[in-house]
């Protein structure tokens, strides 16, 4: 069996993360930890993309970021 195409497994990723779901194909080319199965290592990006997304812009935006405060991450 040859292995997925790079293009078909980035495609697989980024659905993940916008979508929620870790599709099978994506699942079966993560390796496990021995404390995570791969949908759940996936689940670690998930959690984490918006809030470094938000980081990006606070540090490009830092004086908006000063003047909104707590709001700046809703407007994120």
């Amino acid at each position: 069996m040859s292995a997925p195409a790079l293009r078909d497994m980035q495609a697989r990723f980024w659905r993940a993360l916008h979508e929620g779901d870790v599709e099978r194909e994506l699942a079966a080319v993560v390796v496990p930890s021995p404390t995570l199965d791969p949908a759940a290592r996936v689940g670690i990006y998930q959690g984490m993309y918006v809030w470094r997304l938000c980081e990006v812009l606070r540090e490009d935006f830092p004086k908006l970021a000063a003047a909104l405060g707590d709001d700046f991450q809703e407007l994120a």
